[in-house]
C-alpha cells in the first residue's frame, strides 16, 4: 500500500501534478518560443551586419562620387576659364559705342565711320568686319552699338583718340551729330 505523506491527500499531490505539469508544458511553450527568438534575433543580427556592409560600402561610394564631383567641378571651372579666355580673345577686336540714339532704317557702319571721324581716325567701311547693335537691357533708354574691326590696331586707335579727346573736355564722351538728332555724348568700351 502506497505510504500517504501527513497532512496531504492523494488528490492534492495529484492537483499539485497536474499543476506542476502544466508549468512543465508551459516552460516548454516558452522554451519553443525562446528558441525562435534566438532563431529571429540571429537572423536580425545578420541582416544588421549586412545592412551595415552595405552602408559601409555606400559611404566608401558616396567618398568616391564626392571626389569625383570635386574634380569635375575644378574642370569645370577651368573650362569656364578657358571658354572666358577664348571669348574675350574673340572680342580683341571689339568696341562698344553708346549714346547713339536709334534711328529707323539706320546704318550702322555708317554711324560707325561717323563716331570714329568724331575723334579723330578716318575709316572706311572694309576696316568694319560687323556692326550691329546689342540687344537692350532693361535698364537702357537706347542699346548700345557693338562693332568687330578687322584690325586689332583700328580698334586701339579709336580707343587711344577718343581717351585723349576725354581728356581734353571737361566732360566725358565725344561730341557727335547725327542726321536729325541733337548733341550727343557718345561713349566708347572696348
Amino acid at each position: 500500500m502506497a505510504e500517504s505523506t501527513p497532512g496531504m491527500s492523494f488528490s492534492s499531490i495529484e492537483r499539485r501534478l497536474d499543476t506542476l505539469c502544466q508549468k512543465v508544458d508551459q516552460l516548454s511553450v516558452m522554451s519553443s518560443t525562446i528558441d525562435q527568438l534566438q532563431e529571429s534575433i540571429k537572423y536580425m543580427n545578420t541582416c544588421f551586419e549586412d545592412f551595415k556592409y552595405q552602408v559601409k560600402g555606400l559611404v566608401e561610394e558616396n567618398k568616391n562620387l564626392r571626389q569625383k564631383l570635386e574634380e569635375t567641378d575644378r574642370q569645370l571651372k577651368h573650362k569656364d576659364n578657358e571658354i572666358e579666355d577664348l571669348q574675350q580673345y574673340s572680342r580683341r577686336n571689339n568696341l562698344e559705342i553708346h549714346g547713339i540714339p536709334e534711328e529707323r532704317e539706320e546704318n550702322t557702319d555708317d554711324i560707325v565711320i561717323k563716331v570714329a571721324e568724331a575723334v579723330g581716325v578716318p575709316l572706311s567701311v572694309s576696316e568694319i568686319d560687323i556692326s550691329h547693335r546689342l540687344s537692350k537691357k532693361k535698364d537702357q533708354t537706347t542699346p548700345h552699338y557693338c562693332t568687330l574691326y578687322q584690325k586689332k590696331c583700328t580698334k586701339q586707335n579709336i580707343q587711344s583718340k577718343e581717351t585723349s579727346t576725354q581728356q581734353e573736355n571737361i566732360r566725358p564722351g565725344i561730341q557727335c551729330y547725327g542726321p536729325g538728332q541733337g548733341n550727343n555724348r557718345i561713349y566708347i568700351n572696348g
